[in-house]
């Protein structure tokens, strides 16, 4: 079974349109950056759960767990950068549900949405996490 993974995921995130000076194929990983030497803006795409699997008679479970954290520095202009970051999150929102996470024969597919704002030194944090799903072969 073909299974995504934290590279085909960033693959797809960079044939995205994003506002100009936020995401570009400069500042999209597959791999968490040190805090220390973090870019801002930029996207993170990392595996939380390895792929594992559940066997039973009747069918395979196979579940996969990504982040997807988007950072940007907060300077002070509200509107714009609200504004900005919401047009961010909805680009790669609108990404994420146009790729195919498995192969055809995937029953269950299961999308979540959270958002955290954390602010570290004038930085804020975006997480959308979890992607995950599970799929059901027969």
């Amino acid at each position: 079974m073909a299974v995504a993974t934290a590279a085909t995921i960033q693959a797809h995130l960079l044939g995205g349109t994003y506002p100009e000076s936020t995401l570009d194929a400069n500042n999209i990983f597959d791999y968490e950056q040190y805090t220390t030497r973090r870019r801002y803006p930029s996207c993170e795409v990392i595996t939380t759960q390895p792929e594992s699997t559940v066997e039973t008679r009747r069918s395979t479970d196979t579940t996969v767990a990504f982040e997807i954290r988007y950072y940007d520095k907060n300077l002070g202009l509200r509107t714009d950068d609200v504004s900005t970051q919401r047009e961010v999150e909805n680009a790669i929102t609108a990404r994420m549900e146009t790729m195919v996470l498995q192969d055809y024969k995937i029953v269950f597919d299961e999308r979540k949405k959270e958002k955290k704002r954390i602010i570290i030194y004038a930085c804020a944090e975006l997480i959308l996490s979890p992607v995950s799903w599970s799929g059901t072969t027969c």
